[in-house]
């Protein structure tokens, strides 16, 4: 009875096995006895059978709230972008138009004042081919130089232009010194009375008269010792009304009698 006690004895929970205890008997496989609890608390899960359905209704609102906000986000992030890019490139393009009408611009001036100026060139061309041109031609003594007499000086002016010379005037004067500047474009107080030249046509002038030589006068200029300067200007006005003057210049020596050489300044035409 006592062995049978002693190896009828349980082994208590947590303590090890004795040597000469029996093990105890193997715990009977159960699941054909109750196949349909097994399987029912397998598919079952826990005990809070509500859980899972709560986290899973859980779960989708928020994923769905966020799926929902991320691509709206991703959707104005990627519309902000391509806005600007497109927006940038419309203003990349915006300012190469102007660029390029600006440039154009500048161009179509530049040609425009260089139309204007060739215009304008041709303009003034052909009225320097046009208007009238009045110089003088022929300087000279009228006779020899003689006591009791004036000593007269012969002007002789042309129109070489292909229109009138209008108002025509002249001022002519008679010096033995150099003059200066002013007093060639100096307008005498009377000149000679206005008229007109036709083209190619000549005007006369005399200069010199208002008192007669003595013999010493007479003897300084054949001697070279007195020589006369003879200068003026002439003021006329083309047949647009525009005024032109032209001024000249002659020294007489008696070696060259009768003639009058031109002097090195103001023989001009303007």
């Amino acid at each position: 009875m006592n062995n049978e006690e002693s190896t009828d004895k349980k082994v208590e929970v947590g303590e090890p096995p004795r040597v000469g205890d029996k093990a105890p008997p193997p715990t009977q496989d159960r699941t054909d006895e109750y196949p349909n609890k097994i399987e029912s608390s397998v598919l079952e899960g826990p005990a809070d059978k509500h859980q899972v359905p709560l986290m899973r209704e859980s779960f989708w609102d928020v994923s769905i709230s966020d799926c929902v906000m991320a691509i709206a986000t991703i959707v104005m992030a990627f519309s902000a972008v391509t806005y600007t890019y497109y927006a940038g490139q419309q203003w990349d393009v915006m300012k190469q138009s102007l660029d390029e009408t600006k440039a154009a611009a500048i161009e179509a001036k530049r040609a425009a004042d260089a139309a204007e100026k060739s215009i304008q060139s041709t303009i003034d061309m052909f009225w320097a081919e046009q208007r009238a041109w009045v110089g003088v031609v022929v300087m000279r003594a009228i006779d020899e130089p003689q006591a009791d007499k004036p000593f007269l000086f012969e002007i002789q002016m042309q129109n070489s232009g292909r229109t009138p010379a209008l108002e025509f005037t002249t001022y002519h004067h008679r010096r033995t010194e150099y003059p200066s500047k002013r007093a060639v474009e100096a307008r005498a107080t009377v000149g000679s009375s206005k008229a007109a030249i036709a083209p190619g046509a000549t005007a006369l002038g005399n200069v010199g008269g208002g008192y007669d030589l003595t013999e010493a006068d007479v003897q300084k200029i054949k001697s070279g010792e007195v020589k006369f300067h003879v200068f003026g200007r002439i003021d006329y006005k083309g047949t647009t009304g525009k005024s032109y003057v032209t001024t000249y210049c002659g020294i007489y020596s008696y070696k060259k009698h009768p003639t009058i050489d031109y002097c090195s300044h103001f023989n001009e035409m303007k």
